[in-house]
C-alpha cells in the first residue's frame, strides 16, 4: 500500500528497520509491532538490504550508547556544567565530561543542590562529593515512565550535593559573552515576557514557569516556546534573504556564482552557528539535524522527496541517541513535519499563500492531535485559529525584532534594549490573548490502540496510493477511532466498587469509583518537588477515563493532602468540594474557595453526621466532631476529615492525619465503623493503628501511603498490632500504586511487580 513511497524514498524502510530493532530491544512490543505493520506495507523484494542495514545500524547504535550508570553511595564527581537552573522548585546543575572518582563516565549528569544556593556560569568546571544513586520516581497505574524520560534525554547519571559550599570550580568560567549577556539583561527586567523571550532566543527555559506553559497551552502553541525545527527554519530563511542581498550587491560575484544556491548554503551555515549559539540540548540538536536534513533537500534538489530527507534525519538522531525514540517532542517535530508533507503532496498548487498556510497548520493539528490527546489529556478548541494568527505574528515579527536586538546589542545596549521591548509587546499581546480566549480541555486517555489506528488512517489517507483496498481500510479506521472510545466507556461505566491508593510519594491520595462516579479524597504531595495534582493525579484521572468529580474531599490543608488542590480544581470539572473548619483560614483552603467560587463549585465544611449519596455509592464523615472550632484544635489530627466510603459489599476507611485520639474518639461512636479496607493514618506513626480501634474496623487489608523513598516514618509497634489481627499490609513505596476492588471477592493488586512478587 506504500510501495509507492517505499520506491521514491528507500530511506524510509532504512528508518522503519532502525526503528523496530530499537523498540524490540527496549520491550515496547506495541509500537515496534505498528513500526513492523508499517514496514510490510512499504516494503517490495529488491529493499530487502535496505532492511539488513536499519536493523545492523539500530542494535549498533544500543549497544554503543550511554547506559545508566550503577552507581551509588558518596562518590568524587569532577565534571563540566552544561545549565543550571531552577526546576520544580529545585535548583539542578546539568554536566558533561564526567569523572567519578577519577573513572571517566558517558552521557549526562543531572544534579540537584538544596542549600546556599548561588548562579554558576555554563562552561566552569566542578569538584565535589556528591550522593549519587538511581533516581527516585512514582509507581502508578498509566503514570509517567521517568526512567524513559532520562533515558530520552541522554541522563546518565542523578544526584544531589546538599551544600553550594561544598562545591570547588576548579576552573575559572569562561568570559561573559554575547548570550551571557543577553541572558542578564533579559532576566534582569523581571517580566514573564523577557522570559519567554530568552527561552525562544537562547533556549533557556529556566524562567518559563508553570503558568506560562498554560498560557501558550491554552493557545495550542506551546511548540514556541521551545527552539525547534520553526526556530531554525526562520534562521535559515533571513540568513539566506540577507545572503542574497549582499551577493546581488557585489556584481563580480554575482555574475560568476549560483546567488539563489550560496545564499541557500548560507542560510544553512547561518542556522547550524546559532544552534551552536544557544544552550545545548538534545531536543535543539535534533532541531537542528531536521531543518538542515530538510533544507539541504531542497538545495540540492527541489524535486527531492521530503520523505528522505525526513527518514535520513531521524536516522542519524536514533544513531547518536536511540533512546530518544520515547522523546514526545521528537515524537511530536516528526508527527508535524509529516503532516505537513502529506498536506502539500494533496494541495493543489495555486497562487497566494493563505490556502498553503491553512493546509500547513491544519496538517500538522491533525497529525500531532493524537499523540497530544494520549500523552497531555488536555486540546485547546482554539488552537488551530490560534496557529493561524500567533505563529505567522512569530515569524514576522516577535523572532526578527528579537534576532535584530542580538545584533545590535554588541554596538547599542539603548537600541537593543527598544528592540526587545518590542518584541516583548508581542509576546505580550499573546500572553492577553491567552487570558481572554485561551481555553484547555480535559480529555480522557483512549487506548493506544486507538492511537495506532489514528495514524493508520492519517497514513493510508495522505500517502497510500489510490485503490479500492485503500478505501476499505480507510473506512475501517475511521469505524475504529469512532468505536473504541466508546466501548472504552461502556467498560469503565460497567466496573464495580475500586479504591486506587495513589503513590504520590510523600502524601496521600485515593480515589475511589464505580460505574462512572469519582470521588478523589487528598492529591497531596511534598513541600518540594514537582506538583502532584498536575504531574500525577490529573493524569491518573484521565487515564481512569474519569470525565467529573463527584466530590473532592480536602481532608487537610497540609500540603501532603492538599498540595496537588488547586491545580485539580483549575483544570478538571468538580461538582462539589469538602473541607474541615479548622483548615479553613489556612492560605492553600483560601485559594480552594477563591477558584471553587470562580468555577460555581459548592464547598462545604463537614463534620460528623454529614453523608452524601453519588451512584450506587455512600460517604459518611467520621470526624471531626463539630464544624466550629474545638478545644482539641491544637492537637494533630483531631481535625481532620476522616470518612467511610462504600457500597453493600465493601467498605474503606480513610483516616487521613486521625491518629491516637482520633482513633480513640472513633471507636467509641455508637454507629457501624466497620471495612474491610482500611487507609492508616498519618503514615503509619506510632499512635496509629490502636488495638482498640482496630477491634471496631475488623479490616482485611491496610494500606500504609508512605513518605519519600527511605525517609518514612512506619512505626514497627503499629505494623505490629495489624499483624497481629492477621491483616493484610500494602505500602505505596514498595507497592507503588494500591488497588482494592470487589468483584466476586476481595482482589488487590499493586502496580510495582516487584511487590506482587
Amino acid at each position: 500500500m506504500f510501495r509507492d513511497i517505499g520506491h521514491k524514498a528507500p530511506l524510509v524502510i532504512v528508518f522503519l528497520s532502525m526503528t523496530i530493532s530499537i523498540l524490540f530491544y527496549k520491550k515496547a512490543y506495541a509500537p515496534a509491532l505498528f513500526s513492523t505493520a508499517l514496514l510490510f506495507m512499504s516494503i517490495s523484494r529488491p529493499f530487502l538490504l535496505h532492511v539488513i542495514l536499519g536493523f545492523i545500524i539500530g542494535l549498533l547504535a544500543i549497544h554503543v550508547q550511554p547506559r545508566e550508570a550503577c552507581i551509588k553511595g558518596k562518590h568524587l564527581l569532577d565534571a563540566r556544567v552544561i545549565s543550571s537552573a531552577f526546576v520544580n522548585g529545585n535548583y539542578r546543575l546539568k554536566l558533561d565530561e564526567i569523572w567519578i572518582d577519577g573513572r571517566k563516565t558517558r552521557g549526562i549528569a543531572r544534579i540537584s543542590v538544596f542549600n546556599h544556593v548561588r548562579a554558576i556560569i555554563s562552561g566552569s568546571r566542578i569538584r565535589t562529593m556528591a550522593f549519587l544513586g538511581k533516581h527516585s520516581t512514582t509507581y502508578n497505574e498509566g503514570g509517567f515512565d521517568y526512567t524513559k524520560y532520562l533515558e530520552s534525554k541522554g541522563i546518565t547519571v542523578t544526584g544531589f550535593v546538599r551544600d553550594f559550599n561544598d562545591i570547588h570550580i576548579a576552573r575559572a568560567p569562561p568570559r561573559k559573552g554575547l548570550g551571557q549577556r543577553l541572558s542578564t539583561l533579559l532576566s534582569g527586567m523581571c517580566r514573564p515576557e523577557a522570559e519567554v523571550l530568552k527561552a525562544v532566543l537562547l533556549g533557556q527555559r529556566s524562567g518559563i514557569t508553570d503558568s506560562i506553559k498554560d498560557s501558550f497551552a491554552r493557545l495550542g502553541i506551546s511548540h514556541l516556546l521551545a527552539i525547534s525545527g520553526l526556530h531554525l527554519g526562520l534562521i535559515m530563511f533571513f540568513g539566506g534573504i540577507i545572503a542574497f542581498n549582499i551577493i546581488r550587491a557585489i556584481h563580480f560575484i554575482a555574475k560568476r556564482a549560483d546567488t539563489p544556491l550560496v545564499a541557500k548554503i548560507a542560510g544553512v551555515l547561518v542556522a547550524i552557528a546559532y544552534a551552536s549559539f544557544v544552550e545545548t540540548s538534545l531536543p535543539t540538536i535534533r532541531a537542528s539535524i531536521m531543518a538542515t536534513m530538510l533544507v539541504c533537500s531542497i538545495i540540492l534538489n527541489n524535486k527531492a522527496h521530503l520523505m528522505n530527507a525526513l527518514s535520513l534525519a531521524g536516522i542519524i538522531i536514533l544513531a547518536i541517541w536511540p533512546s530518544s525514540i520515547f522523546s514526545v517532542s521528537l515524537i511530536l517535530s516528526f508527527a508535524s513535519v509529516l503532516g505537513i508533507i502529506g498536506v502539500l503532496k494533496r494541495l493543489p498548487l495555486k497562487k497566494g499563500y493563505f490556502l498553503p498556510l491553512m493546509g500547513v497548520t491544519a496538517g500538522a493539528t491533525v497529525f500531532t492531535l493524537p499523540i497530544v490527546v494520549y500523552v497531555f489529556g488536555a486540546v485547546s478548541p482554539v488552537g488551530f485559529l490560534a496557529n493561524l494568527l500567533f505563529v505567522p505574528l512569530f515569524g514576522v515579527f516577535i523572532m526578527p525584532t528579537g534576532i535584530l536586538g542580538m545584533v545590535v546589542l554588541p554596538l547599542s545596549n539603548q537600541v537593543a534594549c527598544h528592540l526587545f521591548q518590542a518584541s516583548m509587546y508581542g509576546i505580550g499581546l499573546v500572553l492577553r490573548a491567552s487570558d481572554k480566549f485561551g481555553l484547555l480541555l480535559p480529555v480522557v486517555r483512549p487506548w493506544l490502540g486507538w492511537v495506532y489506528t489514528c495514524y493508520l488512517g492519517l497514513f493510508i489517507a495522505f500517502f497510500a496510493g489510490k485503490s479500492s483496498l485503500r478505501r476499505i481500510l480507510l473506512c475501517a479506521c475511521i469505524m475504529l477511532v469512532i468505536c473504541l472510545p466508546l466501548v472504552h466507556d461502556m467498560i469503565a461505566y460497567s466496573e464495580g466498587l475500586r479504591f486506587d491508593f495513589l503513590d504520590v510519594g510523600h502524601g496521600e491520595s485515593e480515589l475511589v469509583t464505580k460505574k462512572g462516579h469519582a470521588i478523589l479524597i487528598d492529591a497531596g504531595g511534598s513541600y518540594m518537588g514537582p506538583d502532584t495534582g498536575r504531574y500525577i493525579v490529573y493524569p491518573h484521572l484521565l487515564y481512569r477515563r474519569i470525565r467529573v468529580l463527584d466530590l473532592f474531599v480536602i481532608t487537610s490543608s497540609s500540603p501532603y493532602h492538599a498540595g496537588g488542590a488547586l491545580f485539580i480544581l483549575k483544570r478538571f470539572p468538580v461538582r462539589r468540594v469538602w473541607i474541615s473548619k479548622s483548615s479553613s483560614f489556612s492560605p492553600v483552603i483560601r485559594e480552594v474557595t477563591k477558584i471553587a467560587d470562580m468555577k460555581s463549585i459548592p464547598v462545604q465544611c463537614v463534620s460528623l453526621g454529614t453523608s452524601l449519596c453519588t451512584g450506587d455509592m455512600k460517604i459518611d464523615v467520621l470526624n471531626p466532631r463539630s464544624c466550629k472550632n474545638s478545644r482539641y484544635s491544637l492537637v494533630h489530627g483531631l481535625n481532620s476529615i476522616v470518612v467511610r466510603v462504600g457500597d453493600d459489599k465493601m467498605k474503606g476507611l480513610f483516616m487521613s492525619d486521625g491518629d491516637g485520639d482520633t482513633e480513640l474518639s472513633i471507636a467509641h461512636l455508637r454507629k457501624n465503623i466497620s471495612a474491610r479496607v482500611l487507609k492508616v493514618s498519618h503514615f503509619g506513626s506510632e499512635r496509629s493503628c490502636l488495638s482498640v480501634f482496630l477491634e471496631r474496623v475488623r479490616p482485611e487489608v491496610a494500606v500504609v501511603t508512605y513518605p519519600a523513598r527511605g525517609k518514612g516514618h512506619v512505626a514497627d509497634s503499629a505494623l505490629k498490632r495489624l499483624t497481629m489481627k492477621s491483616v493484610t499490609i500494602l505500602r505505596t513505596d514498595s507497592a507503588g500504586e494500591v488497588i482494592i476492588d470487589f468483584k466476586k471477592a476481595l482482589s488487590v493488586k499493586s502496580v510495582r511487580k516487584t511487590a506482587d512478587n
